[in-house]
């Protein structure tokens, strides 16, 4: 804020920023780094485990529709479906009831069919999903479709950490941090 007031350009309170961040990791690095490593582990957090990085771009995929869908689908049922003016949301609300759905009964379907099994029926799900709601853009398939989309993503987050997190070559937190930066990216 003081920064804006100063009239310090983005760039250098991006450069700013960067520096004190920098400083930071510099100053705590060594006591970070002991509290990760346990002595009875083989494992160090410097090597690659192939799997955990391609595992990071299913995260990446999800997240992207997840974020279509917080952002743009008021804005696509405003302008491509045209419903009355109360329905405007609800292709949103359609998405967030079927993401809560889908978390909860995640772990039964995990359980039953295994969770790579899972992470692919979710990426046909989302796919499906949003060409419904492409192909056919009227009110009830756009709703139907976006309803996919929500339980198609619901699962898949949740599930590449867990798998990230049983890597046997990198140690948990490093795998966890690999496939969320990914997926964050």
């Amino acid at each position: 804020m003081l920064m804006v007031r100063w009239n310090v350009s983005l760039q250098t309170q991006y450069w700013l920023t960067f520096a004190a961040v920098a400083a930071g990791a510099a100053a705590f690095h060594s006591a970070l780094l002991n509290q990760d490593l346990k002595p009875e582990r083989r494992k160090t957090g410097l090597q690659f485990d192939r799997t955990v990085l391609i595992l990071g771009f299913v995260p990446f995929g999800a997240m992207a529709s997840e974020g279509t869908m917080f952002d743009w689908s008021g804005v696509y049922f405003e302008t491509v479906i045209r419903p009355p003016k109360e329905l405007i949301r609800l292709g949103y609300i359609a998405f967030m009831c079927t993401m809560a759905c889908g978390r909860f009964t995640a772990d039964r379907l995990v359980t039953r069919v295994g969770a790579i099994r899972v992470i692919r029926a979710s990426g046909i799900v989302i796919a499906t999903g949003l060409l419904l709601s492409v192909l056919f853009p009227h009110l009830t398939t756009a709703t139907l479709g976006f309803l996919l989309v929500g339980f198609g993503t619901s699962s898949v987050v949740p599930l590449c950490y867990s798998l990230a997190g049983r890597s046997k070559t990198m140690l948990p937190g490093v795998a966890l941090a690999t496939v969320s930066t990914i997926g964050f990216f």
